[in-house]
């Protein structure tokens, strides 16, 4: 399954809601809809039992986490994801975003954000 909308996709981006979508069909295929699953997305990181549909949402609201590789919480087999010869999974280069400058660029705005957030908190 494709997973390069975790990597390379804005949030609410039409390629990553297809691809919460798609990854929300393949948790529906192996789970009843009453069922409480562990929670993937980058808040919950797999430590929370949610519903689908507030798992569903959560992974909208907050991104899926990057970490969170072979999806064996969500019914994924080993046989699903390829891996070399030594059992390492094999992440195919071009799903990857290795665009430093830009990672960068969000990271450094965010920081600046959370520091005028505090300063405003702080010294109110």
């Amino acid at each position: 399954m494709d997973r390069s909308w975790i990597y390379n996709s804005e949030p609410f981006s039409l390629a990553f809601l297809c691809g919460v979508q798609q990854f929300m069909e393949h948790v529906r295929a192996r789970f009843s809809a009453d069922e409480k699953i562990k929670c993937p997305c980058q808040k919950c990181l797999n430590h929370i039992d949610k519903s689908l549909d507030d798992v569903h949402e959560d992974i909208e609201l907050n991104g899926m986490s990057r970490c969170y590789t072979r999806w064996v919480y969500h019914g994924e087999e080993e046989t699903d994801v390829g891996q070399d010869e030594d059992g390492e999974l094999v992440v195919v280069p071009e799903d990857m975003s290795w665009d430093f400058g830009e990672r960068f660029k969000i990271v450094s705005q965010s920081i600046s954000f959370c520091w005028a957030y505090i300063d405003d908190f702080l010294f109110f």
